[in-house]
């Protein structure tokens, strides 16, 4: 497994018969770019308590991850201060949990609740994108505007009919249309391709309103009258 480290790879890797050897439950190697530590079941050799034992191994993880991130920011002074390094293991859960609280972490939005959204091209159609929020689609979307700004909350507004992919967290907020004639027709569009219901009920119309119009009907009446059924006002000819 890698994992990022101030924009650099380290390869995570367990390693209990190493570690074994030399006494520890976790090494970090800044030159090699390598974090290992022993397996879950390996920590605390005194206990059977597999939930201890995750406790253990959670904490060495953080441990040598932090060792790696006062590595990579040139903070030897620090990086070499076991008492400094084993302080923020062992009390960052505690901290993680106040910032979280307080919203000082700055991934809130305005009214505390974040959503995971999923943007990808949907290669059925050119012109509509695929969204999904915390793991559902979301219907009728026409299009989306994704903003990430340094120091803001990642925000989405969808606009919503009645590139690269994206899955992040973020602000979402809808903008539900049509609001104008173009989204409708598109709306009717989408609903005509999928030959489902709405499709056999204008078909029907459509015959049942030709079947009903007298013979002596010029075409432009006809046409005519087939939209009056259609818009729900009928025309006799």
């Amino acid at each position: 497994m890698e994992v990022n480290i101030l924009g650099t790879e380290y390869s995570f890797v367990h390693d209990t018969k190493e570690l074994t050897k030399s006494g520890n439950d976790g090494i970090c190697q800044q030159y090699s770019k390598r974090i290992a530590v022993r397996e879950v079941s390996d920590m605390l050799d005194d206990t059977g308590d597999m939930k201890a034992k995750k406790l253990r191994y959670n904490e060495v993880c953080r441990h040598e991850a932090i060792h790696a991130f006062f590595g990579e920011a040139g903070l030897e002074q620090y990086n070499e201060d076991e008492t400094l390094v084993s302080f923020l293991a062992v009390n960052f859960p505690k901290m993680d949990e106040l910032f979280k609280k307080q919203g000082w972490l700055g991934l809130e939005s305005e009214d505390g609740k974040m959503n995971r959204i999923q943007i990808k091209v949907d290669e059925s159609t050119e012109y509509k994108p695929k969204v999904l929020i915390d793991g559902n689609k979301v219907q009728y979307v026409s299009s989306v505007n994704f903003s990430t700004l340094p120091g803001e909350v990642p925000s989405a507004t969808i606009e919503v009919l009645g590139s690269s992919d994206i899955d992040s967290f973020a602000d979402v907020r809808f903008d539900v249309s049509p609001d104008n004639l173009q989204t409708a027709c598109r709306i009717i569009r989408d609903e005509l391709l999928k030959h489902g219901d709405f499709y056999k009920s204008f078909v029907a119309s459509v015959r049942l309103a030709m079947l009903e119009a007298p013979q002596e009907c010029w075409p432009i009446e006809m046409a005519e009258r087939i939209v009056e059924r259609i818009s729900g006002e009928d025309k006799l000819c």
